[in-house]
C-alpha cells in the first residue's frame, strides 16, 4: 500500500484543498495500480492455487 500514498496525497490535494493537478497522469497512474491489483487477484492467485492443488494431489 506504500505505492498508493502518492496518488492518495494528490487526490486529497485536489479534492479537499482544490489544488491544481494534472488529472491525466493521475488517472493513468490510478488505472495502472488498479490493473496490477486486478491482474494479481485474477491470474496470479489462480495460478498459485492450481499449483498448490497439483502439489497436494501428488502427495
Amino acid at each position: 500500500m506504500n505505492n498508493a500514498l502518492i496518488p492518495a496525497g494528490i487526490v486529497v490535494n485536489v479534492v479537499i484543498w482544490n489544488r491544481d493537478a494534472e488529472l491525466m497522469p493521475l488517472l493513468t497512474g490510478g488505472a495502472l495500480i488498479l490493473a496490477a491489483l486486478w491482474f494479481n487477484q485474477t491470474w496470479v492467485k489462480r495460478r498459485v492455487a492450481v499449483q498448490r492443488d497439483a502439489a497436494q494431489r501428488s502427495q
